[in-house]
């Protein structure tokens, strides 16, 4: 790793220290979540203002905690279903992971230029 590669990892480190410390601040704790077992979870790094990143069974999935992607007024969960958005409540996980589940798997064939 050279120097800013390091630099880069250290402010993102220092970045996500500053969120945790916004979310305690809100009252803001993020759910335990359990995942069916034959759910496919891949972690992303976090962009754009979202919190938690991730794609499930091949579908974009984000937490926004401060509105910074959208319009809600509280703290949700995007899917993006490659043709829609659907948003739920932080802690409506629940629901959001069976509404994944409905989906079925996503056809990575579908993603554009690797997009979310």
């Amino acid at each position: 790793m050279n120097d800013e590669e390091y630099k880069i990892l250290s402010e993102w480190a220092m970045a996500g220290y500053k969120i945790h410390d916004m979310l305690r601040e809100k009252g803001m704790t993020l759910p335990a979540m359990k995942f069916p077992q034959d759910m496919t979870v891949q972690p992303l790094t976090p962009f754009g203002g979202a919190i938690v990143r991730f794609f499930l069974n091949g579908y974009s999935v984000y937490l926004d905690c401060f509105s910074k992607l959208g319009c809600m007024e509280y703290p949700y969960w995007e899917v993006y279903d490659g043709e829609d958005c659907h948003r739920f409540k932080m802690e409506d996980w629940q629901e959001m992971i069976d509404f994944v589940v409905s989906l079925g798997r996503y056809d990575e064939n579908k993603r554009k230029n690797g997009s979310y």
